[in-house]
């Protein structure tokens, strides 16, 4: 089981749109799929924090199990860790809910 998520689009206007990222999560399905990956779910454009956790959570891991989960969009580094940016991540309130 694969989830294939690419945030293309963010609603803080400091973050530049990401046209791409809907190539780059077809060619990860396809190689995925290729390399013996039974299921590569996509989830693919505009992503909000809650889209992603509510997909996370219901993903349905075959026996045994084993998940890989490929993300392509903005992201940030900081002292306080690392942050992966969802379509509803705003700079200027970085939080768990969205991101």
């Amino acid at each position: 089981m694969a989830l294939c998520i690419g945030v293309a689009q963010y609603d803080d206007e400091s973050l530049q749109p990401l046209p791409v990222v809907a190539d780059e999560v077809a060619i990860m399905r396809g190689a995925l799929v290729e390399s013996g990956f039974a299921e590569a779910e996509p989830l693919v454009g505009v992503c909000t924090a809650a889209e992603v956790r509510d997909r996370l959570r219901t993903l349905e891991v075959p026996e045994p199990g084993r998940v890989l989960i490929y993300w392509t969009g903005h992201g940030l580094s900081r002292e306080e860790g690392c942050r992966l940016l969802t379509t509803d991540s705003r700079l200027d309130q970085l939080d768990e809910e969205t991101c």
